[in-house]
């Protein structure tokens, strides 16, 4: 091999090597933005979990104040039925008391 030869040989050579670290560094920068959008992706995800929880939290107290409010409901329930047996009967006793004396 001439000297010139070996010249171009290792002008290849470099040439080569500053296209290698060209692409490596196209690459890295690649990598970083791929690993910025992975932390972002990542904090949303979390941020996300957080109102997940947060979610749960609220309708499980809805439930509970939905079920005290049924509990009360049917209480007052029970009480407007007694109260309306209470006005039954007191109307059936006024209707019958007039038919008695009515027909006595």
């Amino acid at each position: 091999m001439t000297h010139d030869d070996m010249e171009r040989a290792i002008e290849f050579v470099l040439q080569q090597q500053a296209r290698f670290f060209e692409t490596q560094s196209g690459f890295q920068s690649h990598l970083n933005k791929l690993t910025d959008a992975a932390l972002t992706l990542t904090g949303m995800v979390g941020k996300l979990a957080e109102a997940q929880i947060k979610t749960e939290e609220r309708l499980i107290q809805m439930e509970e104040r939905f079920d005290e409010r049924f509990i009360a409901l049917e209480q007052k329930l029970s009480q407007t039925d007694d109260r309306l047996n209470v006005l039954r009967d007191i109307v059936e006793r006024h209707i019958l008391g007039h038919n008695g004396k009515s027909h006595g």
